[in-house]
């Protein structure tokens, strides 16, 4: 596991924060590298002029899950760039 900042640091681009949504993305991925695996482990507030909310869990666990989800797609494309094509 790396610390957040230098995880942050190597994945931060203007496409991670063009909006909310990409916002906890990048958290979810950056926290899920630091702290125990789960939902329950995690609390995330969004801040904005003038209000303050707190994400529930099942919240959290929905970026979670798509979190997850594109980690796995990603990893599955990887592997299949790397797999030597069968004739």
């Amino acid at each position: 596991m790396m610390p957040i900042r230098e995880y942050l640091e190597e994945h931060y681009t203007d496409d991670n924060i063009k909006d909310e949504d990409s916002v906890l993305k990048l958290i979810i991925r950056s926290l899920s590298q630091v702290v125990q695996s789960g939902a329950q482990n995690i609390e995330i507030s969004v801040m904005k002029i003038g209000k303050t909310r707190k994400l529930g869990l099942e919240e959290v666990e929905a970026l979670l899950k798509v979190v997850e989800d594109e980690r796995v797609a990603a990893e599955a494309e990887e592997a299949a760039k790397k797999k030597p094509m069968q004739q």
